[in-house]
């Protein structure tokens, strides 16, 4: 048991540095106690702190892709449009290289 001057002292200090006093026989102890806790999503094992990479997701996509290990039916179909267009003869033209003389 402290005194009554070490109690007094205690709740001083605790003022000054900005310490909330929890004094467990109060009516709003526990309401003290759990608004003194850190934030739910400030915790570190309820919050996710994930966000996908898609930058380098889409660049491995490409290279597997590439290589022939995945298949991008979207970006199939756009190619595909894209050569009959060329065939038709309204696809994007090839311009010519200016030779300087």
């Amino acid at each position: 048991m402290s005194s009554n001057y070490a109690r007094r002292m205690a709740q001083l200090s605790a003022r000054i540095f900005g310490q909330i006093p929890v004094e467990k026989n109060t009516p709003n102890g526990r309401l003290i106690q759990r608004l003194a806790k850190k934030p739910i999503d400030k915790m570190e094992e309820y919050s996710m702190n994930y966000y996908p990479r898609h930058q380098e997701h889409d660049h491995l996509f490409k290279v597997l892709r590439y290589h022939g290990l995945y298949r991008d039916e979207h970006q199939d179909f756009v190619e595909e449009i894209e050569r009959l267009k060329r065939l038709r003869g309204k696809g994007k033209r090839e311009r010519k290289q200016r030779t300087e003389n």
